[in-house]
């Protein structure tokens, strides 16, 4: 019993600082976490990039997706929302979609967004990508997540 009263006041004071440094913001997740962007098995995501413009609606967010499925794919539309957005923006390829066969890879975007500062080193913004195999009329929707820095 004496044993963890001894060590249970060394385990609370590390518990304390370490609470304190992460309060001051010595101690950011958002400093340690990396980027990062996800997407499910059919895409990867090979880069992407948020650009603040600073005019009114001109922002864009950018991805790198490659086709990770044994059929060719076609890109519908792409849609992001998040938190250091204002409202949904996306872009609708409908008329002319993203054909992207085995392997290939495209480039993807939301133009006409409103990005916000929310005072976060880094933001989560989430993906929608609408897509149809290419020998196929039937949509599929698949969700993913960015992780990453506003560039201005």
């Amino acid at each position: 019993m004496e044993f963890l009263a001894t060590y249970g006041w060394a385990i609370l004071i590390v518990i304390i600082v370490i609470g304190a440094l992460s309060y001051s913001g010595t101690i950011s997740p958002d400093k340690i976490l990396p980027e990062k962007c996800t997407l499910p098995a059919q895409f990867s995501c090979e880069d992407f990039r948020m650009v603040k413009t600073g005019g009114g609606g001109g922002d864009t967010i950018y991805m790198k997706v490659r086709n990770k499925a044994s059929r060719a794919i076609a890109v519908i539309k792409v849609t992001f929302s998040s938190e250091a957005l204002s409202g949904v923006c996306g872009q609708d390829f409908s008329a002319s979609p993203i054909v992207l066969r085995n392997t290939e890879s495209g480039l993807v975007g939301g133009l006409g967004c409103i990005l916000i500062d929310t005072g976060k080193t880094k933001n989560k913004v989430n993906v929608q990508i609408d897509y149809r195999w290419l020998d196929s009329s039937l949509m599929h929707t698949v969700d993913g997540e960015l992780y990453g820095k506003v560039e201005r």
